[in-house]
């Protein structure tokens, strides 16, 4: 059985592509997706031509999100999405600021030039 959480990540996954394929200038989504590099939702963004900049030239997990019971991040739910028309050429995971469950995450980017 598919729960409604799930539904509703699917249904935002396709408006956002749907935006993405209307817009002319290049395309950047920072977000806290709340959801895996292997749900169905990431792998949908990823075949919709955004790329998930933490896979292109992260190091290591790029776990952002603590649980209270648990001193170290285990999951990554937080992303920095980029179309074809930007390279990512850094990205990495801020410490701890002791407030938030996440940590931050901070990417440099190249514009490339539109063919």
């Amino acid at each position: 059985m598919v729960d409604a959480t799930y539904r509703e990540r699917l249904v935002n996954v396709q408006e956002i592509l749907a935006w993405k394929e209307q817009q002319a200038l290049p395309v950047f989504l920072a977000c806290d997706c709340n959801l895996t590099d292997l749900s169905t939702a990431h792998q949908a963004l990823t075949a919709g031509q955004l790329q998930d900049s933490w896979l292109a030239v992260g190091f290591g997990f790029g776990a952002t999100f603590r649980f209270p019971q648990i001193p170290a991040p285990l999951l990554r739910v937080d992303y920095l999405w980029h179309d074809a028309n930007i390279a990512p050429r850094a990205i990495q995971r801020l410490g701890w600021d002791g407030e938030s469950d996440h940590h931050a995450i901070v990417g440099e980017f190249i514009l490339l030039k539109p063919e």
